[in-house]
């Protein structure tokens, strides 16, 4: 039986399908809390965004997530985590409503991609953000944590 030696970390597509997956868990989860609280409100419509509110943070929630479970191009997994719930949650919303809000996908895309840079910084002795670093994109530095 071999020790464990290194910490493993997923391939980039598979860390963004979790990221993309754990979104639409939590996106669920709290649409149903917000609906409750909606539902249970004097007036309904005062309320209305704390939905909207609740699907940025699943995004951002998604994108980080994506871009944290990967070594080899964190902001890449963050960024294709979040476009993945952008197209699901996207999607539920024409089929349910008809329609989107004008600001809908600007603001989502925003969140994705502040989620994944946020992902994507790693603590390090060189205080660098390796999804950024063109040397290491290009394989001249290994890292060696």
């Amino acid at each position: 039986m071999e020790p464990y030696k290194e910490k493993k970390s997923l391939d980039m597509l598979a860390s963004a399908a979790v990221g993309g997956a754990s979104a639409s868990v939590l996106a669920v989860l709290l649409l149903t809390v917000t609906a409750a609280l909606t539902l249970f409100s004097p007036d309904p419509a005062k309320l209305s965004w704390l939905g909207f509110a609740a699907v940025l943070l699943c995004c951002f929630t998604g994108s980080f997530i994506g871009a944290r479970f990967t070594e080899k191009r964190p902001f890449v997994a963050g960024a294709v985590s979040g476009a993945m719930f952008i197209v699901t949650a996207s999607a539920v919303a024409l089929i349910i409503g008809g329609k989107l809000h004008p600001a809908y996908l600007p603001v989502t895309a925003a969140c994705a991609i502040a989620g994944a840079f946020c992902g994507s910084i790693r603590r390090s002795k060189a205080k660098r953000i390796p999804a950024f670093d063109e040397r290491e994109m290009r394989g001249i530095i290994k890292n060696k944590e």
